[in-house]
């Protein structure tokens, strides 16, 4: 209130003055626990709808999907990553990627080596969320650079915890400003993974199990398809078609080996769904050589990290090179056959 000149204001408009004060304190407090009860109730509704989802007997992909949903309405960010841990190669493997901007969406199966990455491997050992802020000023460098190739400016990491081992990593970024996410929102994101981490590992052992029982069936078809092959050309065309059924690859290669000559023969090349020409070969250092001479399975991943220091890889034309690379052994089985004349 104020007055033309200084006077004390009489007891009766004290009084209602403090009154009005406490009337629009308690409606200010009743708003404030209003506004929490709804918040409250909202999360407990995505708890609710995440726990019934969870328990459905949905897909591997089709839970990843559904729960991205969820964290992304729970702390109401635009982008979220969900990885699983490979343990066997200590990578963390990029699940899904809804990241709205195209050109830094990672594609299901990135891989990225833990070692690589100090403050990753540092929160998987810890198992706690974590905050990480673009503008703090002890920044590590490393975390700087990976937070700004995604235009991260604030990120909500959870772990995936299943029992005390951790499976995997839910990452909720801020891209368009810097954002303080508040402890609700940090434990409903936690609430949620708690509920994710036991489904999705049941639910990628379902998938697991489900490719083991494809698999087996499609060699067994494959078993059936090539024993009645009349012609090396049908034989390299069926191995073809069945390979890129089970393992879709951008580029396909077929081929023999002639010891005495030392020469590799491809009879089929698929290169970008295009079939290229026949040709030979001298075995030179390479892939294709590393195969022959250990006589068994290579596998290369990440953009050859990993690539035989004697046998680099050999390119041909002018594609790009390759990100990954699967080669495998075909062994000569010669069964004797005995005949009696009569």
């Amino acid at each position: 209130m104020e007055r033309a000149a200084p006077a004390a204001p009489p007891p009766e408009e004290l009084r209602a003055l403090q009154l009005l004060a406490d009337q629009a304190a308690v409606a200010l407090e009743n708003a404030r626990n209003y506004a929490e009860t709804q918040r409250q109730l909202r999360d407990a509704q995505l708890l609710h709808r995440a726990g019934q989802a969870v328990t459905r007997t949905l897909s591997f992909q089709e839970m990843l999907e559904r729960l991205a949903d969820y964290f992304m309405q729970g702390v109401s960010v635009e982008a979220c990553c969900i990885s699983m841990l490979d343990v066997t190669r200590n990578y963390l493997v990029v699940m899904l990627d809804r990241d709205p901007i195209p050109a830094t969406r990672e594609a299901p199966g990135e891989a990225y080596r833990i070692t690589e990455f100090p403050y990753l491997q540092a929160f998987l050992e810890k198992q706690q969320t974590t905050v990480i802020q673009r503008d703090a000023p002890d920044l590590a460098p490393d975390v700087a650079s990976n937070m700004d190739s995604f235009f991260w400016k604030s990120v909500l990491m959870i772990p995936l915890l299943a029992g005390q081992e951790v499976i995997g990593v839910v990452e909720l970024p801020e891209q368009r400003q810097r954002r303080e996410f508040t402890a609700a929102e940090i434990r409903l994101a936690e609430s949620l993974a708690h509920q994710a981490a036991g489904a999705l590992q049941h639910a990628r052992l379902f998938d697991k199990l489900n490719r083991r029982v494809q698999e087996l069936a499609a060699l067994n078809r494959i078993a059936y398809r090539v024993s009645g092959a009349l012609s090396l050309d049908e034989l390299g065309a069926i191995i073809e078609e069945e390979t890129l059924q089970l393992l879709p690859a951008q580029i396909f290669f077929f081929a023999l080996y002639d010891a005495a000559r030392n020469r590799v023969a491809y009879k089929r090349i698929l290169d970008s769904g295009e079939q290229l020409t026949p040709f030979e070969w001298d075995l030179q250092p390479s892939l294709t050589r590393h195969v022959i001479q250990n006589k068994r399975t290579l596998r290369l991943d990440d953009q050859f990290s990993q690539v035989p220091s004697d046998n680099a890889p050999q390119y041909y034309g002018e594609g790009d090179e390759h990100r990954s690379w699967l080669g495998a052994p075909m062994r000569m089985v010669i069964v004797p056959r005995f005949f009696q004349r009569r």
